[in-house]
């Protein structure tokens, strides 16, 4: 499409009479017909005009002016009338004569709404709308048409109406999006720990053997002297047997030295993996710091000869860093 001819276009989409009737003009000039329009009260009233009554017919006229005006897209209006008559010379009060005598002037008259162009197709128009090559940035004036006024150009409502559509949206989303990432990083700041297995307790770990039975002696009397000579003599000492009682079985310590260090690391880990899930508040991620640094600490002290050395070697860098984590959310928790 030549330039000038879309800039034409661009200028009757914005409410310019004198655009709307070059266009109209030009569609139907093959036709023989010429056109007048003028905006009356928020209703677009065109005039066809043409020496004959052929070119002029309901049927084929109105449906192609119609569809002239739905591909300009105009803003405003949205609706139109249209009417048609034979030729006359040159009137400067054509609309006025049509509504004193309508009977005697038009050969018919019909109102239309227009449609409005879908929103994908007014996105498309706008993202491929040619820019302008005059050095003003503005598109070139149009030479005066027969109209009987010219009113005032709109304001260029469409470009700050889509600006602003695309703004809002883009803002949408990355509020969206820092949101997302937000709750991502409070509900997945423990997801990420390394899994613990467990392994079987060390032998050095069993329950502590039962106590042997104990013997109590029970108390002596010191004889009476005060007995009186009939009275039977004192009963003499003797030993009570207290059978064992069950003793419930003690956990392993972790500072024992006779205990498992690995093993009690790892059961250390699985607590510690169980209350990041749940703890808010910084004494609790305070007690948790010092929980994986212990079990950091443990998985050091196992020996070098130790089959298990080099996997407690890892898990001790690993707890080293969930210690870090945990002292790391106290600290965001107390802050202002």
């Amino acid at each position: 499409m030549p330039d000038s001819l879309e800039e034409t276009i661009i200028q009757a989409r914005q409410g310019s009479m004198a655009a709307i009737i070059q266009v109209l003009n030009d569609r139907l000039a093959d036709r023989g017909v010429r056109t007048r329009a003028v905006l009356q009260e928020g209703i677009l009233q065109v005039l066809c005009e043409a020496p004959l009554a052929e070119p002029l017919e309901r049927e084929i006229l109105l449906p192609h002016v119609r569809e002239i005006l739905e591909s300009i897209e105009l803003r405003k209006p949205r609706r139109a009338r249209i009417s048609s008559r034979i030729a006359r010379e040159q009137q400067l009060i054509w609309l006025e004569d049509i509504h004193r005598n309508p009977d005697s002037q038009l050969l018919w008259s019909e109102s239309i709404i227009l449609r409005r162009p879908s929103l994908f197709k007014r996105l498309s128009r706008f993202s491929h709308r040619p820019r302008s090559r005059t050095g003003s940035g503005k598109p070139p004036t149009l030479p005066p048409a027969n109209i009987v006024k010219k009113p005032k150009p709109p304001a260029s409502e469409e470009s700050t109406f889509w600006r602003g559509l695309l703004g809002g949206v883009l803002l949408s989303a990355l509020s969206f999006l820092l949101g997302w990432g937000y709750q991502y990083w409070r509900s997945q700041g423990f997801a990420n720990l390394p899994s613990v297995t467990r392994s079987a307790p060390s032998p050095d770990s069993a329950a502590v053997p039962m106590p042997s039975p104990a013997v109590v002696a029970s108390p002596v009397e010191p004889p009476d002297t005060t007995l009186a000579p009939n009275a039977s003599p004192s009963p003499t000492p003797t030993t009570v047997v207290v059978p064992p009682t069950a003793s419930p079985v003690l956990p392993p310590v972790a500072s024992s030295p006779s205990a498992d260090p690995f093993a009690a690391a790892v059961r250390l880990a699985e607590e510690g993996a169980e209350l990041g899930q749940t703890a808010s508040t910084a004494e609790q991620w305070q007690a948790l710091a010092r929980q994986w640094q212990q079990a950091a600490e443990l998985m050091q002290a196992v020996s070098a000869d130790d089959p298990r050395y080099a996997t407690a070697q890892e898990r001790s860098q690993s707890y080293q860093r969930n210690s870090e984590v945990a002292q790391q959310q106290a600290a965001d928790a107390t802050a202002p």
